[in-house]
């Protein structure tokens, strides 16, 4: 009697897939030879991050878009929620200064402070620099903010002052005061003001072009100060109530 053989043939094809292990994994064979290859970059929270992974920082790194003020972080993995110790990098895709928030997508924001509590200042977020932001208390620190010497387009006046070299044109009181807070300084005051037109000079730009706004209304009712504008010493009151404009140049504490 002649027997019958069946023969079953198996295609083996490379494949990609995602595998959810739910039970502990053992591993065997001599010291060296035992682990995982070619394990991705995780894309959720619970995924597993390779020591190259750990290296590199990819859990701690994010995409940012920036909106008037508000900072917005796409991580990768997705954060799904805040926790003290949080810490996120990125690189900057705008120059931004002043009050600010920031939060992921999906997700409240909360306020972007310095270690010493206060908003950043001009020169400490600029386009492109890589910005280390850790989350406490409903809050956004930034570690990694430059903490010494002048703001960009500004020059020393003395060990513990900056004067902007160029001013803004053409703005009122009020919004010249406010201007200057939202980067991180103030207007002068007339004595900062005469010591760096006499001081600095032509490196002061726009210097006698205009009358330029000063913080001095303590003694003046209904009014403020303009300098500036034909000689370091003249100066004049100012209807302070959005009637007449004047330049802005605005003095900051150095870092």
């Amino acid at each position: 009697m002649k027997g019958s053989c069946i023969v079953l043939l198996f295609w083996v094809t490379s494949a990609v897939g995602q595998v959810d292990v739910s039970v502990p994994l053992q591993f065997t064979g001599a010291d060296g030879a035992r682990g995982f290859t070619n394990i991705a970059s995780p894309v959720a929270e619970s995924g597993a991050l390779l020591v190259e992974g750990s290296l590199l920082g990819q859990a701690h790194w994010a995409v940012a878009s920036v909106t008037t003020n508000v900072i917005t972080l796409s991580p990768i993995p997705a954060v799904t929620a805040y926790r003290d110790g949080l810490l996120l990098r990125f690189l900057a895709p705008s120059t931004i200064q002043g009050s600010m928030t920031m939060g992921c997508a999906g997700l409240d924001t909360y306020p972007v402070l310095r270690p010493d509590g206060l908003p950043p200042t001009r020169g400490q977020l600029v386009s492109g620099s890589v910005c280390e932001m850790i989350f406490a208390a409903d809050r956004w620190i930034l570690m990694n903010a430059p903490e010494s010497g002048c703001p960009p387009a500004t020059l020393p006046l003395s060990d513990r002052l900056c004067v902007e070299t160029t001013p803004t044109g053409n703005m009122f009181f009020f919004a010249a005061v406010e201007r200057c807070a939202s980067q991180g300084g103030r207007l002068c005051r007339w004595d900062e003001y005469y010591l760096a037109c006499t001081q600095l000079g032509a490196q002061l730009q726009g210097r006698f072009t205009a009358w330029e706004w000063i913080d001095d209304t303590q003694n003046h009712a209904n009014t403020a100060v303009q300098v500036g504008r034909n000689t370091c010493t003249d100066q004049r009151w100012a209807d302070s109530q959005l009637i007449t404009p004047g330049n802005t140049r605005c003095c900051f504490p150095i870092r």
